[in-house]
């Protein structure tokens, strides 16, 4: 069975992971402003922004291809501007096409080489790629252009940890608390570590300053489940994971309901209670119909 961290890696980043997007809008209001739009377009056909406008709208109409169009349209009327390049690159990657996806964002970078939302967003794309030399080297200077953007803290100390560059991972974390000193990211962060160093209680204390924000209720459930978990208590863990308030909307209930069940698998696998794993994969399986077995293989 893998360790916790690379379960964590597996199962996290593995896209199971459920995702909070909106709705697609309303069929018949998309409709309007997409001919609303066309009717601007064939008016000022030249006028880039519309295009990016069209290119929107497409996008939440969970249309990317043509979004991806409309945004190459507008990058030829207009080539210099980097939020054309950045948004088409993040279509890309959203539709598989990582290499036009790095392209992109490498484009907008030379157009913008000091914007650190582009630093930041082809630092992910490295990252993702095993690349993490050199997404440091740009989330580094990410942070030297926005010393207050918290992401690339932890995007920093997470690709240290990889490199083997981190020899005291809880000073570390605690350097980077004055980027956002009221995040309740960085209790979780440090619950974590503290974990990893065998630290039950510190790990748990700071998973208590979750407790009370409402906005982070699944998230200091599942957190202090994962931790009495590792310490092999696996019923606690278990009673944890039942104080998750499901939400009472139709769209969340799902995602809440997948990620409780995907979270008492893991704990019943690491407990070795097989059978108790698969009915928990199952039901996790089921409610966002994905393959059972594609889910338990990447517990494992």
């Amino acid at each position: 069975m893998a360790d916790d961290s690379g379960l964590k890696a597996i199962i996290e980043n593995s896209g199971l992971s459920p995702q909070t997007n909106d709705d697609p809008p309303d069929s018949n209001d998309f409709q309007q402003e997409i001919v609303r739009i066309n009717r601007e377009i064939e008016k000022d056909p030249d006028n880039p922004q519309l295009y990016c406008e069209r290119a929107e709208l497409h996008s939440d109409g969970l249309d990317l291809e043509l979004a991806i169009d409309d945004y190459s349209k507008a990058i030829e009327l207009d080539p210099d501007n980097p939020d054309y390049y950045c948004s088409r690159s993040m279509l890309n990657w959203d539709l598989g096409y990582e290499s036009e996806a790095y392209e992109d964002i490498d484009i907008a970078i030379d157009l913008d080489p000091d914007d650190p939302g582009l630093l930041g967003q082809r630092a992910e794309f490295l990252s993702s790629w095993g690349h993490f030399s050199d997404a440091l080297s740009d989330v580094e200077k990410t942070i030297e252009l926005d010393f207050y953007d918290l992401d690339a803290h932890i995007h920093r100390f997470c690709l240290r940890k990889k490199l083997g560059l981190v020899s005291d991972s809880i000073t570390e974390v605690k350097s980077f608390r004055g980027a956002e000193p009221d995040s309740k990211a960085i209790y979780s962060i440090l619950a974590n570590e503290y974990m990893y160093l065998g630290m039950r209680e510190e790990a748990l204390d700071n998973i208590e300053k979750l407790r009370e924000d409402t906005q982070v209720n699944f998230e200091y459930h599942t957190r202090r489940a994962k931790i009495l978990g590792h310490f092999g208590e696996f019923d606690d863990a278990l009673d944890q994971l039942e104080k998750i308030e499901i939400s009472e909307d139709d769209f969340c209930r799902d995602f809440d309901l997948f990620d409780r069940d995907r979270n008492k698998g893991v704990i019943f696998m690491k407990a070795g209670r097989t059978s108790d794993a698969l009915k928990s994969f199952t039901q996790a399986a089921d409610t966002l119909t994905i393959n059972v077995e594609i889910l338990i293989f990447l517990a494992w």
